[in-house]
């Protein structure tokens, strides 16, 4: 009985030994398949970011990309309005109100949009970006007195901004309210579509939001 005893703890053990050694290598095996798929994961991320940064770079080298590289707080450049192909009138209105010299991004931005080119833009905060796109707008506007209907369509995502942009619009077209119209929240709604349908509108100023609440119930 002791014999058999002895036989079979001995079995036990060995038993209990060849499911440690199983464990051990069913988890190095599993440690193993989570490096190599945590290795696989790492040169994804690096692959996708290569081609991220490759994207970044083409888009930068396209045509008509402007980018305010000034770093100071001197945003201005060199360059007049009065040395742009700009209308008289548009010049006066802009003299009207102490603009005479363009900023970097007016300089670079103005004379290519001019052309009918798209451009995409940017620069800091009061650096004069939206001078830069509406002033080659009204010019277009002033240059085309027949076109009729809706000429521009300025889509901000601020009611704060499209303020803003609704004031310069209006000074740089001499309006009074009735070839500039706003549409943001919390606006007088009926006025907005009495004067979005008046044929005399010209820039739409907007905030997305409200401009969907004209469109989907017209």
């Amino acid at each position: 009985n002791k014999k058999i005893k002895k036989e079979e703890k001995h079995k036990e053990k060995n038993i209990y030994e060849k499911e440690e050694k199983y464990q051990k290598n069913e988890q190095k095996e599993t440690n193993d398949i989570n490096d190599k798929d945590e290795v696989k994961e790492k040169e994804k991320r690096k692959e996708k970011n290569e081609i991220n940064d490759k994207d970044d770079n083409d888009i930068n080298n396209k045509k008509n990309i402007i980018k305010e590289e000034n770093k100071n707080d001197n945003y201005f450049s060199n360059i007049k309005f009065s040395e742009m192909n700009l209308s008289k009138i548009l010049l006066d209105r802009l003299n009207l109100q102490g603009y005479e010299i363009a900023t970097e991004v007016q300089a670079k931005s103005i004379p290519i949009a001019l052309k009918g080119e798209d451009i995409i833009g940017s620069a800091k905060t009061g650096s004069g970006k939206s001078l830069a796109f509406l002033i080659p707008t009204v010019e277009f506007i002033l240059k085309n007195p027949k076109n009729e209907g809706i000429q521009a369509l300025v889509i901000t995502p601020t009611r704060e901004l499209a303020l803003q942009l609704y004031d310069l619009s209006k000074m740089l077209m001499n309006d009074n309210g009735t070839t500039c119209v706003l549409v943001i929240g919390g606006g007088n709604r009926k006025k907005e579509a009495e004067k979005l349908t008046s044929g005399q509108a010209k820039i739409i100023i907007c905030t997305p939001g409200r401009l969907i609440d004209h469109m989907m119930n017209r």
